[in-house]
C-alpha cells in the first residue's frame, strides 16, 4: 500500500462491517460508507473491491449464521450466500466504482454527492432485485412501483446511516491525515 492512511481506511472498513452485528434500526448501516471509503482511499484498483467486499461478506456470513439464522431455517447447514445478497453485492460494487469516480477529489460537495449517490444506488438496485426475484410483487410497472414505495420507509434510514458513517469515517481519516501529515493513496 502506498500510504499509512490506507491502513487506517482498511481498519475503518473492517470495524464498520463488524458494527453491522450491533443492534441498529433497519438499513442504518455503514455499507455506503464502506464503499465510498474503499473507492476513495484504497489506491490499488483490486483492493478497492476485494477488501470492502470481503469485509461485507464476513459480516453477512456472521449475520446470516447467527442473528438472522431464523430467516434461513429451511436451508440447514452453513449459509454462505442468499438470493438477495446478489443484488446487495451488485449495488455495492457499483457504489465502489461511483466512489472511485466522484471522490477523486475529496471535498465536502463530492462527499455529500457520494453519500446521496450511494444511498440512491443501493435503494434502486436492491429494491429492483426484490421485485424481479421474489414473488411478492407482480412483474409489471405497477408491481415495480409498489416495490419501490414499500422500500421508501427504509430509504430514510439508508441515507441517515450513510451520512453518519461517512462523516465518522471521512472525518476520522481527514483528522489523521492532518494530524500526522499522512498522504492518501491515489489511483
Amino acid at each position: 500500500m502506498k500510504s499509512k492512511i490506507s491502513v487506517f481506511a482498511i481498519g475503518f472498513i473492517l470495524v464498520a462491517a463488524l458494527s453491522r452485528l450491533l443492534p441498529h434500526p433497519p438499513n442504518f448501516t455503514p455499507i455506503g460508507a464502506m464503499a465510498l471509503l474503499g473507492g476513495s482511499y484504497l489506491g490499488k484498483k483490486h483492493m478497492k473491491f476485494i477488501l470492502p467486499i470481503a469485509a461485507l461478506f464476513l459480516s453477512d456470513f456472521i449475520l446470516n449464521n447467527t442473528i438472522m439464522r431464523e430467516w434461513y431455517a429451511e436451508s440447514g447447514g452453513i449459509i454462505f450466500f442468499t438470493r438477495s445478497m446478489l443484488w446487495v453485492y451488485m449495488s455495492f460494487a457499483i457504489m465502489i466504482l461511483f466512489g472511485s469516480y466522484i471522490l477523486r477529489k475529496r471535498n465536502f460537495k463530492n462527499i455529500a454527492l457520494g453519500t446521496v449517490g450511494v444511498s440512491v444506488i443501493f435503494f434502486l438496485i436492491t429494491n429492483f432485485g426484490v421485485w424481479i426475484s421474489s414473488g411478492m410483487y407482480p412483474k409489471n410497472i405497477a408491481g415495480l412501483l409498489a416495490c419501490f414505495a414499500a422500500g421508501l420507509p427504509f430509504f430514510l434510514n439508508t441515507i441517515l446511516g450513510n451520512v453518519f458513517f461517512v462523516l465518522l469515517g471521512f472525518g476520522a481519516l481527514q483528522l489523521l491525515e492532518n494530524r500526522f501529515n499522512l498522504t492518501p493513496a491515489r489511483t
